[in-house]
């Protein structure tokens, strides 16, 4: 996500380079949530090597609202499937010391411990009819089991910022978690009981022979997934196995050691609970502290462990019931991909994503239907009893998200009896079209909001009279017309570069007089890229200021953005709610109720691309003809038919000027402040 949100932001102040060329538009807000997202389906699909389940991650559960549609999609797929593909041609190439060999039968899934050409998966996931409520059960406990991970991380997690606030505290905290779970694995591991090889030990793909006795050719084993470690020759550790090894090795064990011989005895009972407990605290206590690690995998390894202790006690029901023939088909492999993907779904909420990434990460595509069905009853049980895991920390951190999910009944009854009015902010602070450089820099010190009204100037011309909240009417209500607004960005970009300044002799900042380079140049200049410019970085901008800059005024009226979205005061909450969730707005602003003059309407229709370049072709048309008239000659070719000057008319081009801009200048202003925000 990183490294996406940065490529669209690739650029020098230095070195006067930008990655934004001809038409391409990088550096938009749009385009910079667009490669967010696709930086985060690409570094998901390229760690777990699961290219569909990289993009519905980014989509499910990275983004405020949907942010695109078939063509974002495709070039989410387009990354992850570019990602994944040159990680695994590497990966293959290196390990075989060649970098011209491909070879993709020699390819190991992310998540599997053999590689496709030893693994039957089409013998392995196997389940029978029964074993679906089986599976729906197992997600039901997951999400119980997740809802008291998340509430137990939650606790955790406020405990450590309240007891331990400081940097080096924290690290001391990392230090002591390290020391305290590397502690007990190693205690575990060093007194582990000791348990013999399988039988068949030297069919499974990674055993290897050596010989013990060269006098009479005896043979033992070794097998890298039954580490040995203090047990003699011949025996694994049954709980260091486990213990000793990296979570992600564990998970790839526990999901699949023993699958090609159909012998799931390698892990003992108390081995895997003690292991998935280890796992499940460890992680809620070490997630968050200041150590870069995720949940994904240890989730996944707990879930594992969960799923193969399901197995085995559906294994002793079904010998205990005397049915040794079900007991005996039991894919403990199965049992375990289900538990994996359960648990994981409980604690975060994700559905699709999690089902099509472990079917991607283990190629249980066998396993489609059970591994839905289970995270449905997780996902449902979940919901029931506790938030997720990532919603918990959203609200912690009192972001304000909409969810895009429908609104709960609760929340839309109360959202419909609410009128926006009585959930707003009043406390405007808004700016006159004309302030001192000395009066906005003083609202920017003030104030942190991250644009800010602009209204029309009082009488005196100066806007003084609005202070910092404005007058008001006795309904509460601003008394002066709203004429645009202005983002904080762009007023520091404005005082950084010196746009929009002017003397005292000065009445507007004329840029119809300016060159198309220089007014390419501007637009430019006042682009928040690649230097990122709000509340807590903005005391350099400022401080370079000098005494004659703060006398001087600051024209807003070229540069500010002249169609906020309103909505009326009675409305109710719920239609700003889906304003806020469809559009993806950062502002609403709230008009007083009552009648107000009707100039059209537009359907879906009007916005169709042929309709739009068929009334700029007879805009241009009027305008050419206009300046012709102006100069007494004669009328160019009429570029469309007739009936374009008074549908020109209509579309707003020829109103009297912006409201609330009644000055001398209005036309011209309205004329040129459009013109520039139609090129930004």
């Amino acid at each position: 996500g990183i490294v996406g949100g940065g490529l669209g932001s690739l650029g020098s102040n230095q070195f006067k380079f930008k990655l934004n060329k001809g038409h391409v538009d990088f550096q938009s807000k749009f385009a910079h949530r667009s490669f967010v997202t696709m930086g985060i389906a690409a570094g998901v699909a390229t760690v777990f090597t699961a290219p569909i389940g990289g993009v519905l991650i980014a989509f499910e559960d990275c983004g405020s609202f949907y942010l695109g549609s078939t063509k974002m999609f495709w070039q989410c797929f387009l990354a992850t499937c570019s990602g994944v593909f040159v990680n695994q041609l590497l990966r293959l190439s290196v390990k075989h010391g060649d970098l011209s060999f491909f070879d993709t039968t020699k390819y190991t899934r992310a998540f599997a411990l053999y590689m496709d050409s030893d693994a039957d998966y089409a013998q392995v996931y196997r389940f029978t009819w029964w074993e679906v409520l089986v599976f729906a059960l197992m997600g039901c406990v997951a999400g119980l089991l997740g809802s008291a991970f998340v509430k137990m991380h939650m606790w955790v997690h406020r405990t450590r910022w309240r007891l331990n606030p400081t940097p080096w505290g924290r690290v001391a905290e990392a230090v002591m978690i390290a020391a305290l779970t590397a502690g007990i694995a190693i205690t575990i591991g060093r007194f582990s009981p000791c348990s013999p090889l399988p039988e068949d030990v030297q069919d499974y793909p990674t055993t290897t022979a050596t010989t013990a006795d060269s006098a009479n050719g005896s043979s033992s084993y070794q097998n890298p997934h039954m580490d040995g470690l203090w047990c003699p020759e011949g025996q694994y550790s049954a709980y260091g196995t486990l213990f000793l090894t990296p979570a992600g090795v564990s998970l790839k064990e526990v999901l699949h050691l023993g699958q090609t011989v159909d012998n799931p005895n390698q892990f003992e009972w108390g081995a895997l609970a003690s292991y998935s407990v280890f796992v499940f605290f460890g992680l809620a206590l070490s997630y968050g502290c200041a150590v870069s690690g995720g949940t994904m995998v240890p989730l996944l390894t707990a879930g594992a462990c969960y799923g193969r202790l399901c197995a085995k006690i559906v294994r002793v029901a079904l010998q205990s019931a005397g049915n040794e023939a079900a007991a005996s088909a039991i894919s403990h492999t199965t049992y375990a991909v289900v538990g994996a993907a359960v648990l994981q779904s409980g604690a975060s909420r994700m559905t699709m994503s999690i089902a099509v990434l472990v079917l991607e990460t283990c190629g249980a595509l066998e396993l489609t239907v059970p591994l839905m069905i289970a995270i449905f009853f997780a996902k449902a049980v979940g919901d029931l009893t506790g938030t997720g895991l990532y919603d918990a920390y959203i609200a912690l951190k009192g972001v304000p998200y909409l969810p895009e999910d429908e609104i709960s009944y609760e929340q839309k009854m109360i959202a419909e009896k609410l009128d926006v009015q009585e959930v707003m902010t009043s406390d405007l602070v808004c700016l006159p079209p004309l302030p001192t450089v000395g009066h906005v820099v003083r609202i920017l010190k003030t104030y942190k909001h991250n644009a800010f009204p602009v209204v029309e100037a009082d009488s005196e011309g100066e806007g003084s009279g609005l202070g910092d909240e404005g007058e008001k009417s006795e309904a509460g209500f601003p008394v002066r017309n709203m004429v645009g607004y202005v983002f904080r960005s762009q007023i520091l970009s404005m005082l950084d570069k010196g746009i929009g300044f002017l003397d005292q002799d000065e009445a507007c900042y004329d840029v119809d007089t300016a060159g198309k380079e220089e007014v390419l140049r501007m637009v430019e200049d006042l682009k928040n890229v690649p230097v990122k410019r709000d509340a807590r970085a903005q005391g350099e901008v400022i401080s370079s200021l000098s005494q004659e800059d703060v006398e001087c005024r600051l024209d807003l009226r070229p540069f500010m953005q002249l169609d906020p979205c309103i909505v009326s005061s009675t409305a109710n909450v719920a239609k700003a709610y889906r304003l806020f969730q469809k559009m993806g707005l950062s502002h609403l602003y709230v008009a007083p109720p009552g009648p107000r003059r009707v100039i059209g309407v537009i359907t879906r229709k009007d916005l169709t691309f042929e309709n739009c370049q068929l009334q700029l072709g007879e805009r241009a048309s009027f305008e050419m003809k206009s300046v012709a008239r102006a100069q007494g000659g004669d009328d160019p070719p009429s570029l469309t038919t007739s009936g374009s000057v008074s549908r020109s008319r209509v579309t707003g081009r020829e109103l009297d000027g912006e409201p609330g801009l009644e000055n001398d200048g209005g036309k011209e202003l309205w004329r040129v402040s459009g013109r520039h925000r139609r090129r930004r």
